[in-house]
């Protein structure tokens, strides 16, 4: 992307930054490069959704999709599952099984819901994140209802990361899904992987 933004990424508001999931809660301006917020903010302003942001582990994938949930406004209301959790308790409560979804409440505590309140979720919110999707192979059941929640969004403001691009995501997926994730605005983002660079080793051997 390399539109020029007259809107900008500004200083996450910490009441949005308490309705995170803790993976996210260090979503800062200093975590996301100044390059990134501008293509994030020229994106924002033209909305360009669905956005799919692309890349390796620790990347800054999240960290990205976090400061932009802390961008809306206040009276929004927000939502965001783990692509994982989200596919496979939907999937078991149709069929039959009494497990529930784990969402947040609005001052960020947990939360269990039955999954009929995740699709309220889904449908209603102003602002939705689905983190991780294609950590791994999809039952026929979780790819439609991924083909859903794709259809419910639509051009709504949606967020999804992935550690694959279209090619590599398309060798295990159903190709209209990917097809679909694929067709708004696709943010490819690279550098070394900053958990790493941030983990501390003790060498017991020495």
């Amino acid at each position: 992307m390399n539109e020029t933004a007259t809107a900008t990424i500004e200083k996450p508001n910490p009441s949005q930054r308490r309705n995170l999931p803790p993976i996210a809660t260090g979503a800062t301006l200093e975590r996301v490069s100044p390059k990134l917020r501008n293509s994030l903010a020229a994106m924002i302003e033209r909305g360009g959704f669905p956005l799919m942001l692309v890349g390796d582990p620790g990347v800054g994938k999240t960290m990205a999709a976090g400061l932009m949930y802390q961008q809306r406004p206040i009276r929004e209301m927000a939502a965001w599952f783990s692509a994982r959790t989200l596919l496979r308790e939907i999937a078991l409560a149709r069929c039959g099984e009494e497990r529930l979804v784990g969402i947040l409440r609005q001052d960020g505590t947990p939360k269990r819901v039955e999954h009929p309140h995740a699709w309220h979720q889904i449908e209603r919110a102003d602002f939705l994140v689905i983190d991780d999707i294609g950590t791994r192979d999809l039952s026929v059941a979780q790819s439609e209802i991924l083909a859903e929640i794709l259809d419910v969004r639509g051009k709504r403001p949606t967020v999804y990361t992935c550690n694959h691009d279209e090619a590599r995501l398309k060798q295990f997926m159903d190709h209209r899904i990917v097809s679909r994730l694929f067709s708004g605005t696709v943010v490819i983002m690279a550098g070394p992987d900053q958990r790493a660079l941030g983990a501390r080793y003790f060498d017991e051997r020495r």
